[in-house]
């Protein structure tokens, strides 16, 4: 019985990723914290890894989520010049 559930712990599907990828630590602020003060830091960060690693449509997605729901923020701005940078409107 043991044996089974320390074969079930190794399991690939089973075994979190540590340490855990830029996106992945992104996403947890995302959905543990949600309207915390570093949301809209990290969704921002989510777009420049998703450009960073070539998924060009997601990147885009979380930087215009940025503009929209945090239009006056900091990151905002930085995520419209992101936006421009890569041809994109805001």
């Amino acid at each position: 019985m043991a044996q089974r559930g320390f074969q079930q712990y190794l399991e690939p599907s089973r075994t979190p990723t540590w340490p855990p990828t830029p996106l992945e630590s992104y996403e947890v602020v995302v959905h543990r914290y949600p309207h915390s003060d570093k949301e809209a830091s990290a969704l921002l960060k989510k777009g420049y890894a998703h450009l960073e690693l070539g998924e060009r449509a997601q990147g885009v997605a979380e930087l215009q989520h940025v503009t929209h729901q945090f239009p006056t923020s900091d990151e905002a701005n930085l995520a419209r010049q992101k936006l421009r940078q890569i041809g994109v409107s805001g």
